[in-house]
């Protein structure tokens, strides 16, 4: 039989996670909170982008802990093997790309203004822009 700290770790990791995954969120929502320069609305669509995010994020976590409560896998050291074929275990990793794939369609298809306002007008002019809106304040490049 295996130490009690191993039998918690491998039982409840998803857990963990999830708890270290809700003080990160907390810690986030504050300084989103904090900022300055924010207006309501900005402070608002940033708050729902940010819990959207956060709410994506645990997914993984979510179906490992279902699959080890009620899906009958031991331990979440079995989602080490994915040749066993539990299902769990492939759910889990298909979470994981789903996950993958929608932060990188996320990314390639921010909206275009935001990145000419964020970045430089070197990828405005990349998206096909012929002319950058003006920036205000120093120059990013």
């Amino acid at each position: 039989m295996e130490p009690f700290p191993f039998q918690f770790f491998g039982r409840y990791f998803w857990a963990i996670a999830i708890g270290i995954s809700l003080i990160n969120y907390v810690i986030g929502r504050r300084r989103i909170v904090a900022a300055s320069g924010l207006n309501e609305i900005q402070q608002s669509e940033t708050l729902g982008r940010f819990g959207r995010l956060y709410l994506l994020s645990d997914i993984p976590w979510l179906v490992m802990g279902w699959g080890v409560l009620f899906g009958g896998v031991p331990s979440v050291f079995s989602f080490f093997r994915p040749q066993d074929h539990n299902p769990y275990v492939t759910y889990w990793y298909g979470s994981l790309l789903l996950l993958a794939v929608v932060n990188a369609l996320w990314i390639m298809l921010a909206d275009v203004r935001a990145e000419c306002e964020s970045f430089s007008s070197s990828v405005c002019l990349a998206r096909g822009k012929r002319t950058p809106p003006r920036l205000s304040g120093p120059s990013n490049c």
